[in-house]
């Protein structure tokens, strides 16, 4: 994994949070980990380390997506605009 994904999956971390125990997203999506929804069982639950190896995957799934909006790339912007960039990008972890 390179910094730069790795900085990615801190602030995700960071802004979103990890839930250890599956529960429904505000949309109504049974989720787990930072967001993961696939696949996800009612009463699931998942170790830090779990979440983390979650995560990662669905980043580096999406860092091969041409249409997702590198983060990386804009890492060097204000916090307001971290927030809104993930707010955004939370939306697509689905």
């Amino acid at each position: 994994m390179t910094e730069a994904m790795d900085q990615e999956i801190q602030l995700i971390k960071r802004f979103k949070g990890i839930g250890h125990q599956s529960y429904f997203f505000p949309a109504g999506k049974l989720t787990i980990g930072s967001g993961r929804t696939r696949g996800v069982e009612p009463g699931r639950q998942i170790t830090n380390q779990q979440a983390e190896e979650l995560l990662k995957e669905k980043v580096l799934e999406l860092e091969s997506d041409p249409s997702w909006p590198h983060l990386h790339s804009r890492l060097n912007e204000s916090p307001q605009k971290h927030q809104e960039l993930l707010l955004e990008e939370r939306s697509m972890l689905d």
